[in-house]
């Protein structure tokens, strides 16, 4: 809702599986995902989002972000790690890190 109301476009996904299925077919400028997820976790996820796509930015939203970024630690595949319930100005802060021109490496 957050993302919707910001005018991005959002799919979204039943689960792990479901988000790599769709990555195979479309195109994303960014995959957000939960942590705790049956089947295949957010941090899995992001693993495999990266092995198919090194570019693609990845966030993952936990309710351990608070203690996650408190402690450093953003997982392999993560490009940053969100704590819930993420608020509109964090979620707009992180947007707007990933994708500004110095975040840009080209």
């Amino acid at each position: 809702e957050l993302l919707s109301g910001m005018g991005h476009g959002v799919t979204p996904c039943e689960n792990g599986l479901d988000a790599l299925r769709r990555l195979d077919h479309q195109t994303f400028d960014l995959v957000i995902t939960d942590r705790a997820m049956p089947g295949l976790n957010g941090e899995q996820l992001a693993l495999k989002v990266k092995a198919r796509r090194p570019g693609l930015p990845v966030f993952l939203l936990t309710g351990f972000g608070t203690f996650m970024q408190a402690d450093g630690i953003c997982p392999d595949g993560v490009d940053r790690v969100l704590a819930k319930p993420v608020s509109l100005t964090e979620l707009e802060n992180a947007l707007a890190d990933q994708f500004s021109p110095a975040a840009d490496p080209a």
